[in-house]
């Protein structure tokens, strides 16, 4: 029996991506969580990443693989039998699916980043990537969960969104980042929505206060 465990820490989109992709396979887990990571690294994290010294590591029967977009094709590859399958078969599909998600995941995570110490100056920057990703959705060439299809026919791209989705109302209230509207961007709306209400999602997110708490303490006001 394979033994599969994923070494992370709770508030963390990227390890909550490769959670999502794990639970949606069935494959079972085990969660690591790492207790510090900004004054004192695990030595499990520095033995089993130690080129980057980060989260997520999926640790399978011993060997461990590192950097959230190659565990979740790891994980498509290992398991292929098991549904669903994460990223498609079509290289132009493939593509698709890594370069939206990539696009989502960079900006956001630096916007995050730079929010703490200037909210106002990312508002905009903020608005403009939501709205730009509704129009890829919005051109019909990207595939994503939209609430009709099964819960478990989700995929990369749902995967990555969905990991973010607990963060979008601490950004809102501690940082004053606004997601567009509906009416601006309903393609998103619609994602998000679906995405929130999917049980093998939603099973990732954690206490909505807990989040708070900890966004808080990330954005200075506590």
């Amino acid at each position: 029996m394979d033994e599969v465990k994923l070494l992370t820490i709770w508030p963390s989109p990227f390890g909550r991506k490769v959670e999502i992709a794990l639970r949606a396979k069935g494959i079972a887990y085990e969660i690591l969580q790492e207790e510090d990571l900004k004054n004192k690294k695990s030595q499990l994290l520095l033995e089993s990443n130690p080129v980057y010294k980060k989260i997520p590591v999926l640790l399978h029967n011993g060997r461990s693989v590192c950097e959230s977009p190659l565990i979740l094709e790891y994980i498509d590859g290992t398991w292929p039998r098991a549904q669903p399958q994460l990223v498609p078969d079509s290289p132009y599909d493939r593509y698709l699916l890594r370069f939206w998600g990539d696009f989502l995941e960079n900006k956001i995570r630096d916007i995050g980043v730079k929010c703490a110490d200037s909210p106002v100056s990312m508002k905009e920057e903020y608005n403009e990537m939501w709205v730009t990703l509704d129009s890829a959705l919005a051109r019909g060439n990207l595939m994503f969960y939209d609430g009709i299809k099964q819960e478990k026919e989700i995929n990369y791209l749902d995967a990555c969104l969905g990991s973010w989705i607990p963060w979008l109302q601490p950004f809102e209230i501690c940082g004053g980042l606004v997601l567009p509207s509906c009416a601006k961007c309903p393609s998103l709306h619609k994602w998000i929505q679906a995405l929130s209400q999917n049980s093998i999602v939603a099973s990732t997110f954690p206490g909505a206060s807990q989040m708070m708490e900890y966004a808080k303490r990330r954005f200075h006001l506590s």
